[in-house]
């Protein structure tokens, strides 16, 4: 991906068919083709971006609501957007969800349980925000990007364990004469003398700095 030529996704599949995300307001998302460009739309590659009024900050796109076929694909795909969202509320409640998204970025993105809970307590005098107007703009517009942008985390990996023993003492009673199969590696340029016995098969690898006699025998000295 090289963004000062094309700032796009580009996926090959199928022989020579391709599916371009292209960016728009910070979010990649999938290329229409043949939508309608409508008043006070902003050009983006073929995806159109709605204009959004002062109050709804929140990003979100509205697509042709004719039959829409993408890049490469030979089928219709329907997607969720806001528009559709915002059918089953009347006009006065999506415009208090707009005030309601507005307000948590005016208070520095809280969470919506924390937004809900300062409503709830009268932290904030005179707020004519209700938590019925934050569950609203919580069905219409999703969760708050800002929010998932900053204060999102990658999940905590599984914490690993050093799983590392000494082979127990009557192995090296009942076994002092062994035969070990030798072999060399390198990954990146980094050389290892792997082995590993025919009796009790222990494998072992041992970093060395070159594949002469002296350092060979002193990663056998090792095992």
């Amino acid at each position: 991906m090289d963004t000062d030529v094309d700032n796009a996704f580009v996926v090959h599949w199928d022989g020579d068919r391709q599916m371009r995300f292209v960016n728009c307001k910070g979010v990649y998302v999938l290329e229409q083709l043949g939508a309608d460009v409508k008043p006070g739309a902003k050009e983006t590659s073929a995806m159109y971006c709605r204009q959004l009024s002062s109050v709804n900050k929140q990003p979100h796109f509205e697509l042709s609501s004719k039959q829409n076929k993408y890049a490469g694909l030979g089928m219709t795909v329907k997607m969720a957007t806001v528009q559709k969202n915002k059918e089953g509320f009347p006009p006065r409640q999506v415009k208090a969800a707009m005030e309601g998204r507005s307000a948590m970025h005016i208070l520095n993105a809280p969470s919506t349980k924390r937004l809900k809970y300062a409503i709830r307590s009268g932290l904030i005098k005179n707020c004519p925000i209700t938590e019925e107007a934050i569950n609203h703009a919580e069905a219409i517009f999703g969760p708050d990007a800002s929010t998932l942008k900053g204060k999102s985390t990658r999940p905590t990996p599984k914490k690993t364990y050093d799983d590392f023993f000494s082979p127990p003492e009557e192995l090296y009673q009942h076994n002092r004469s062994i035969t070990v199969c030798i072999d060399h590696m390198e990954i990146e340029n980094a050389k290892f003398l792997t082995c590993i016995d025919t009796t009790v098969r222990y494998r072992s690898c041992i970093p060395v700095q070159n594949l002469k006699t002296d350092p060979v025998f002193d990663a056998l000295d090792k095992i």
